[in-house]
């Protein structure tokens, strides 16, 4: 009996010695943890650490005053712990009211904890927000002077002045406040909101009374808060007023009211235009076209019509902008064309040029009376040409590949007639030579609605040679280079 009472109490002992050894400590999460109230109510949040004394009582052998009886490793392993510890606001941590709760949810390592023998008290903290100060109001659109400016389709904001705190005195957060129109583009703060740069819309235009305009506050609202403020409101709607009222001239008109007068023809034309608005208008604009040479088929320009934009408001009339611009692309319908194919001579066109011709060569043989030419190598008196038959019709006009070198011939229509000359007898006997002679017309163009235009001043001739030939060599070979040859016969014509 006595050997058993012996066994009973040392079992005991051992039970002791062996609990006391892997006791745990329980680490106080509201202790743990440190945390700051910012803001104010209604805007607070919260700032959570870990308390460094509360962790330094649980590692310092010495933190109690006297030698602590946890062993070095087991400290050695609470700092690994401590150093390890995660945790998250698990709740909205922002707009804080006195009175809301945040959650803090700790995150640990089971194995640290248990080599450093502590036990969370719990794993999830609940704080209770009760200290934040009441936040003192400010009213921001009372510091703001909003003015607008201008013309109306032509204005713009300005906004002077800045958000002050309570006494008067600049904040510490910054404000920015800019303005909208009602499609949500940024406006810029003065006149010169219409330039394009970063941020502004490419969109924007004038303003115009009755237009809404939002102004809107950019800030940190936790920094304003921590100053004890808070703003009554972050935008305000304004409505444009007071912009100068003037007649808007109708860009319709001004567009149907200007004549083009074209020089030339495709491919280097040259274009000009001509004010032919009504006498209420008409000293008001001036109008420009651009570009306004080497112009052909399918080029595009601009026409711009430009106002004297302070003489236009003496009258009481704007143009806003001050300009206004349209784009027209050159078509067949508008622009003239040299003549590049012999198929585009019509009917009308040939008894045109028949007439126009024959006056030509009556006038010729009328100069070739009684003048000295180079005959056969010989310089003779002429007693009379007679220009004969049509011989052939040839057009040169540039190779697609050589138009870009063409700067002043773009077609020769050519007409080669047989020619009878008769020389003059009063210094040796009359003799009768039969030569050829070419008629040319250079740069002839045709233009739309009329067709061809017939023009005496651009018809000139080359001088009679002995053989088709040799003519067709002075007017036509030379240029093969560079122009497509194309010809009939005087049946065809």
């Amino acid at each position: 009996m006595k050997k058993k009472f012996v066994f009973i109490v040392v079992l005991i002992l051992l039970l002791t010695v062996s609990f006391s050894g892997c006791g745990k400590t329980k680490i106080d999460v509201e202790q743990l943890f440190l945390v700051t109230e910012m803001g104010g109510n209604g805007y607070g949040s919260v700032e959570v650490k870990i308390s460094d004394y509360y962790v330094d009582s649980l590692v310092n052998p010495y933190a109690s005053g006297s030698k602590s009886k946890v062993d070095g490793n087991t400290l050695l392993s609470r700092n690994l712990y401590f150093d390890s510890l995660q945790f998250q606001i698990t709740s909205p941590n922002q707009n804080l009211s006195n009175g809301d709760i945040v959650e803090i949810t700790i995150i640990d390592n089971e194995q640290l904890a248990k080599n450093a023998k502590v036990k969370l008290s719990k794993n999830v903290y609940q704080y209770q927000v009760s200290f934040l100060p009441e936040l003192k109001v400010l009213y921001p659109f009372n510091d703001y002077e909003v003015t607008f400016e201008g013309d109306n389709g032509e204005g713009y904001i300005n906004i002077w002045g800045y958000v002050k705190a309570e006494n008067g005195n600049y904040l510490m957060t910054s404000v920015e406040c800019s303005a909208y129109d009602s499609a949500g583009n940024k406006l810029g703060n003065d006149r010169y909101s219409y330039e394009k740069h970063e941020g502004y819309s490419d969109e924007i235009q004038g303003l115009s009374n009755g237009d809404t305009v939002t102004l809107k506050l950019d800030y940190d609202k936790m920094s304003l808060a921590q100053e004890g403020y808070v703003m009554n409101q972050d935008e305000q709607i304004y409505t444009v007023s007071g912009l100068e009222e003037y007649e808007i001239v109708d860009e319709d008109l001004l567009f149907d009211s200007f004549d083009y007068e074209i020089h030339g023809a495709s491919p280097n034309a040259s274009m000009s235009v001509e004010n032919k608005l009504p006498d209420d208008l008409y000293g008001y604009f001036y109008y420009t076209v651009y570009p306004d040479y080497d112009l052909e088929i399918g080029d595009k320009i601009t026409i711009t019509v430009t106002a004297d934009q302070s003489r236009l408001k003496e009258a009481g009339k704007t143009l806003p902008g001050g300009s206004s611009s349209y784009e027209y692309e050159l078509t067949e319908d508008i622009l003239p064309q040299y003549l590049s194919s012999l198929d585009d001579i019509s009917d009308t066109a040939k008894q045109y040029l028949e007439a126009d011709l024959s006056d030509y060569i009556l006038k010729i043989q009328a100069d070739y009376k009684s003048s000295y030419e180079d005959v056969k190598g010989d310089y003779t008196r002429l007693d009379s040409v007679t220009v004969g038959d049509l011989e052939k019709v040839i057009l040169l006009y540039p190779k697609s590949s050589m138009m870009d070198q063409i700067y002043d011939i773009y077609n020769n229509l050519i007409f080669i007639y047989e020619a009878r000359v008769v020389t003059d007898d009063y210094w040796e006997k009359s003799e009768t030579y039969d030569l050829y002679i070419a008629l040319v017309y250079s740069n002839i163009i045709n233009y739309p609605g009329s067709g061809l235009y017939v023009d005496s001043s651009k018809l000139f001739h080359v001088s009679m040679l002995d053989t088709l030939s040799n003519i067709e060599d002075e007017v036509v070979n030379q240029y093969r280079d560079k122009y497509v040859v194309s010809e009939i016969g005087a049946s065809d014509f």
